[in-house]
């Protein structure tokens, strides 16, 4: 009986490493415009939007909130606004695993051509990008599970009186919950030699 309890413990603790650690899921991201920065762990409630501006991201009224969402925690990249109007513009966003990426598209213009390009969809949710007057601008939320690698998020280019979109990830769904059952079956077979 104590090695069983002896192997539950080892497993246990397994189990809380496992889940307890993060590797950054954006590993690195650059652009040809006024700078991005990528924050690890960090997206949530009341955010900041941009690297140039004080908008901050907030759950929308009526749709699922950014904790519903999983996105607490998650890493994220910040864009400077004032890229919204090149023409040109590129961010390479490096992801270090499999990822789910959120897309956050300013839904007072339509979804350029690049965005269905890399697979994202609607998810139906929107978030809210609020500025410092406390005016409101919704974001359609997109959605695609893309491998790990560098991918090249193109142009928003609709004008000034649009916000450029923001990016964010967590692990592919199921990746936890499969590590999980690696680790449950490891100390199944250890019990059968117990």
């Amino acid at each position: 009986m104590k090695r069983i309890a002896l192997i539950f413990a080892v497993c246990t603790f397994l189990l809380v490493v496992a889940t307890g650690a993060r590797a950054d899921i954006i590993t690195a991201a650059s652009d040809n415009g006024t700078g991005s920065e990528v924050v690890p762990g960090g997206f949530g409630e009341g955010v900041l939007a941009f690297t140039d501006r004080t908008y901050e991201w907030v759950s929308a009224p009526g749709y699922s909130t950014i904790a519903d969402m999983g996105l607490v925690g998650a890493d994220y990249v910040k864009l400077a606004n004032n890229d919204k109007t090149l023409g040109d513009y590129e961010v390479d966003v490096t992801f270090g695993q499999d990822a789910e990426v959120f897309l956050f598209w300013d839904e007072r213009g339509s979804v350029n051509a690049w965005v269905s390009a890399l697979g994202f969809t609607d998810t139906g949710s929107r978030v809210i990008g609020l500025d410092a007057l406390g005016s409101t601008y919704e974001h359609i939320v997109l959605t695609a599970n893309l491998s790990a690698g560098t991918y090249t998020f193109e142009e928003l280019n609709q004008g000034s009186n649009r916000s450029i979109y923001g990016i964010a990830a967590v692990p592919v769904p199921g990746a936890v919950l499969l590590g999980i059952l690696g680790l449950s079956a490891a100390g199944l077979k250890l019990r059968k030699f117990a």
